[in-house]
């Protein structure tokens, strides 16, 4: 644990209550002048309680021996008040030197005590402590309530504690799953996969076999009667002798769905999408399949040209045959010919011997000529002659050639303008349009991308078994509003780029790159469920800033939250003065 820095307070607050002045003095100069913490001081019991409600300190110092009302007293009603409950209280006193007291005084709800007379350096070292494990629960608390997972701990084999996204998975209200035992609670889990998770937890309560986290997909029912998808985490936790279970459940219902879409033939050949222009794709690589003739496929730059020519090869007859793919605009002009047809010994300066072109090597299948546009005028009297007669000769020869290859083309240009500048014949590009597949952009069928989206995490999670990636639900609204230039290529790169840097499983819009940030609305999206919650967070911090006039810090005491909380949730509700 690292020492109290005051970034994570500015100015943690001490109440120091003792009915001696001159030891409230001494311990309140003390702290303020070598700490810089805010004092409070009470001298009596009753004064004690008084101000710890006004004041919500950050940790109290208690003396127990005093007037009217001890220690004990004051520290058992501080911790039965909501207001104070979870105030540290330190006792500070020379009384507590045999067992029973000290045993007298955490029964009473102390969290620590000093005997008097003490040191400085160890009352500074017990007080930085405290208010790091306050400060770290504090941060841990609102991570938890805020999380999107669903959290549940178990002490004792019973639920202790769920955050609202626990309730929000299953249903059950925090009341309901509080009330449940352990058995009771895991008949959530479906009947099919509660075995291996009572076995698993069981053991794990009674501190059998190993401490590692359990990880299982499971089906849980819900109590409104519905079946939520979703992947269960199980740890055991340590803390202070004490041994808890820590439940995490993440709802994977809408991911299950969209798996299902995939194997429900919603991916075609690897093709994924469900929109009406990719249903129309599927329908026109079916019928082309088969056929022998020449086909032309238009897009813009990473719609899936290539693969829309891989899915004609393989679902026709010359699927077992070779596919030669080249892009015309990789190739040098002075090599191309030479390549593309071959040629015989004594052709050129080299040419030693015959060579076969990628015209012979495709023989039988199929040769994808991509970045058709770009291929040189006097090549495509050539390749016209290959799709009318069948025949080609190699640069050099005086003898023609038969071959039996179906050509596939593709380009993103804009091909008729290419014909109207006279950068592509005319007779060639009717030849090709006649059969033609147009890929529509990713921006005019927006509703594959969460289609896509899963595809592309699911690969991820096939050539990563270790990382279990899930989405979170504002990352698919901002991919959405997304142009996507790059097509799907683009967010194939995007998504991969996310599962790489992803820290915990959770893909949020922090790990999409930097020019998807902006896309971000200051407050996050939020489900039906979260609106009306939102909505009185919201009204409740407002009223609390005009009730302490905007300052900050009686603010996050007023809402009993971190400081560091309260800024995140003012930039995140878009509140400003």
């Amino acid at each position: 644990m690292k020492n109290f820095s005051p970034h994570i307070r500015k100015a943690p607050v001490v109440l120091i209550v003792d009915d001696v002045k001159k030891n409230l003095n001494m311990i309140g100069s003390l702290l303020k002048e070598k700490c810089g913490f805010g004092i409070g001081l009470a001298q009596s019991g009753k004064e004690a309680l008084k101000t710890a409600r006004m004041l919500r300190p950050d940790i109290i110092l208690l003396d127990v021996m005093m007037p009217e009302m001890d220690g004990y007293e004051v520290c058992r009603i501080l911790k039965k008040s909501p207001e104070t409950a979870d105030i540290p209280v330190i006792f500070l006193t020379a009384k507590m030197t045999e067992p029973e007291d000290i045993t007298k005084g955490f029964a009473a709800g102390g969290a620590d005590y000093i005997t008097k007379p003490f040191h400085q350096e160890e009352l500074l070292a017990r007080i930085r402590t405290h208010l790091n494990l306050r400060f770290a629960n504090e941060a841990y608390q609102s991570l938890v309530t805020y999380s999107q997972q669903g959290m549940a701990i178990i002490q004792d084999i019973r639920c202790i504690f769920v955050n609202p996204a626990m309730t929000w998975i299953t249903a059950y209200s925090a009341k309901e799953l509080k009330t449940m035992s352990l058995k009771n609670l895991i008949k959530i889990v479906h009947s099919e996969d509660r075995g291996q998770v009572w076995n698993d937890i069981r053991n794990r309560m009674r501190e059998k076999g190993t401490a590692l986290p359990g990880r299982y997909r499971i089906r849980l029912l819900r109590k409104d009667g519905n079946i939520c998808m979703a992947d269960m985490h199980t740890v055991r936790i340590k803390f202070h002798g004490i041994t808890s279970l820590q439940i995490s459940i993440t709802d994977n219902t809408r991911e299950a769905n969209l798996e299902n879409l995939l194997h429900r033939g919603f991916s075609f050949q690897n093709i994924v999408g469900v929109s009406p222009p990719m249903q129309e794709v599927y329908r026109l690589i079916g019928q082309l399949a088969g056929s022998r003739i020449s086909v032309f496929i238009s897009g813009e730059t990473g719609t899936g040209k290539e693969l829309t020519a891989n899915a004609l090869h393989r679902m026709g007859d010359r699927g077992k045959k070779p596919m030669i793919k080249i892009n015309c605009a990789a190739l040098p002009d002075s090599l191309f010919e030479a390549e593309l047809f071959g040629y015989v010994r004594g052709a050129f300066t080299g040419a030693d011997k015959d060579k076969s072109g990628f015209m012979q090597t495709a023989e039988g299948g199929t040769l994808f000529l991509d970045e058709i546009g770009e291929m040189l005028p006097e090549l495509q009297v050539k390749l016209l002659r290959v799709i009318e007669y069948k025949e080609f000769r190699p640069l050099g020869s005086e003898h023609f050639q038969k071959a039996d290859v179906r050509i596939i083309a593709a380009s993103n240009a804009d091909m008729n303008k290419k014909v109207a500048a006279g950068h592509f014949r005319e007779d060639l590009w009717f030849r090709l349009k006649a059969s033609r597949i147009h890929l529509p952009p990713l921006r005019e069928r927006k509703e594959d991308i969460p289609l896509l989206t899963e595809y592309f995490i699911s690969a991820f999670r096939k050539e990563y078994p270790e990382k279990s990636i899930v989405t979170d639900r504002n990352v698919m609204a901002v991919l959405r509003k997304y142009d996507w230039p790059g097509n799907v290529r683009e967010l194939k790169n995007t998504i991969e780029f996310a599962c790489s840097v992803c820290p915990d499983g959770m893909l949020k819009i922090r790990d999409l790159p930097p020019e998807f940030h902006w896309l971000h609305r200051e407050r996050p999206e939020v489900n039906p469920q979260q609106e009306t919650a939102v909505s009185s967070e919201k009204e409740r911090i407002l009223k609390a800033l005009d009730r302490t006039r905007w300052h900050k810090g009686k603010t996050a005491r007023l809402l009993d939250m971190a400081r560091s909380t309260l800024y995140r949730k003012m930039d995140e509700y878009g509140i400003r003065k």
